[in-house]
């Protein structure tokens, strides 16, 4: 049996995807407009116990790695999807969820999910799904029967104590998802600072206005499909009461009460935002051209030291000539450059270097060193591999043209599905599976799908070059 997502591919069909509600026009919230619909339609069929056709639909990474035969979500595409064509009913007989198993996704329903596809089917890190019950139409979480705060039980009378009166309920009701052995969606209300600055849905609470906070919408039954906690008793009225007062009241929370020994996890400088540091106040600033001769100059005092001497015409350009092509000046080039008294010779010259096709040359070689690249199998066996040329000029085009990063790594992981339009991309995805693997057998490299001569997806693991080395090198 099969739900929302199964995963078999369907051959000898045509697919009208005119059929299929439009995607939503809106930007998409995975938590909010994603994860119920998920939690309610699929879960109960394709979780961490039951995975129907191999598929998990509990966690991004397995769902869109996809099930037995394939991906059924193809990020950015939703109309070549499988798993639309099945929740849109457009597959005979592979309707999802199967007829007599469970409603119909409505057409809303459908467009949130393909806009969320179209998207790049955005899941937060860390957000982890649990099937829930659909809502019995106009109970109180059905989505067509949603309360407004004024269904709210209202908030306590008299000022709220939070060592006496909040933090033993949060600690009853909330730290078994939220506390120190596990904290769900990154929220942790055992922790000030956590707590204030919220989880992976934003703040939980808003101090001076209750009504609007997250944490009471959960707590009393506003949000569709979703009340908190998730299991154990719920919150009675007059807990809920002495939150919201807790809440208007400003939501003092007393300094010194974090669990004893807890320190602040320390964030990687990869994760943090950007910052501009303030240039250091340097003697002898007038040697500091730029921001950074400021830094450079401030250690060199500390260690005690006076900068070299500006290096001469003719040294500098061999310097940068060397460093951005890996070749020498040609005299002409010297030449020229000794002749031009212009204020910005030496950055004319850099342009010239940076648009030059020896520049990708150079510098390509370093991430081809990354992802093993070479021309021959080598070891015992060093024969030449005949096509992984392709894959190497790829490279050398990608630092030519100055590619993002981010696009540069996209297009190795899927340029096929993620772009399907632009096909250069292709030639590196089907060459390296012949060249990362040696005459030993042992995957050196990386590994994309690759097109058969049916047209369907062959089914082989992803493994970024850049990420995995499955071989001593």
């Amino acid at each position: 049996m099969c739900s929302l997502f199964c995963t078999v591919i369907v051959t000898g069909q045509d697919i009208d995807v005119s059929k299929l509600p439009a995607p939503a026009a809106r930007r998409v919230d995975f938590v909010k407009d994603i994860q119920p619909v998920l939690e309610r339609s699929c879960l109960k069929c394709h979780n961490a116990t039951v995975s129907m056709s191999g598929l998990r639909l509990d966690n991004r990474e397995e769902a869109l790695k996809g099930g037995d035969l394939g991906v059924d979500i193809v990020p950015r595409h939703s109309a070549e999807s499988r798993a639309i064509h099945f929740a849109g009913r457009l597959v005979p007989q592979l309707e999802m969820p199967p007829k007599g198993k469970g409603d119909p996704l409505s057409d809303e329903e459908i467009g949130l999910l393909r806009a969320w596809i179209d998207q790049g089917a955005e899941w937060q890190a860390g957000v982890v799904l649990q099937s829930r019950p659909k809502p019995a139409p106009g109970s109180e979480t059905d989505k067509a029967g949603v309360k407004d705060s004024s269904t709210l039980p209202p908030p306590a009378n008299g000022k709220v104590d939070f060592v006496k009166e909040i933090r033993p309920l949060l600690a009853s009701k909330c730290y078994p998802c939220h506390g120190p052995s596990q904290q769900k969606n990154q929220l942790r209300w055992d922790v000030k600072a956590v707590a204030t600055r919220g989880g992976i849905s934003g703040p939980a609470f808003k101090p001076g206005k209750s009504a609007e906070s997250l944490v009471i919408r959960l707590v009393g039954r506003l949000q569709p499909g979703l009340v908190m906690p998730l299991q154990g008793e719920r919150l009675t009225s007059t807990e809920i009461g002495l939150l919201r007062a807790w809440i208007d009241q400003g939501a003092h929370w007393p300094e010194g009460l974090d669990p004893k020994g807890y320190t602040a996890p320390l964030i990687h400088w990869a994760y943090r935002p950007l910052a501009r540091p303030s240039a250091p106040r340097v003697k002898g600033s007038s040697w500091a051209r730029t921001p950074i001769d400021s830094f450079i100059l401030a250690k060199l005092q500390e260690k005690r030291l006076r900068p070299s001497p500006p290096a001469d015409k003719r040294t500098l350009l061999r310097r940068v000539t060397y460093d951005l092509t890996g070749l020498p000046p040609t005299p002409e080039e010297i030449q020229a450059f000794l002749a031009d008294t212009a204020p910005d010779a030496y950055v004319t010259v850099v342009d010239h270097l940076l648009a030059s096709p020896r520049y990708g040359e150079r510098w390509a070689r370093h991430w081809l060193d990354v992802v093993h690249y070479a021309d021959s199998h080598g070891h015992d066996q060093d024969r030449p591999r005949d096509n992984a040329w392709p894959y190497r000029d790829y490279v050398i085009r990608a630092f030519n043209e100055d590619k993002p990063y981010a696009r540069f790594v996209e297009e190795q992981l899927a340029g096929d599905v993620l772009f399907p339009a632009a096909q250069r991309f292709i030639v590196p995805a089907a060459t390296i599976t012949n060249l990362i693997r040696s005459r030993s057998g042992n995957i050196t490299g990386s590994r994309r799908c690759l097109p058969e001569s049916t047209g369907q997806t062959a089914l082989m693991t992803s493994i970024p070059a850049f990420m995995y080395c499955g071989s001593p090198c």
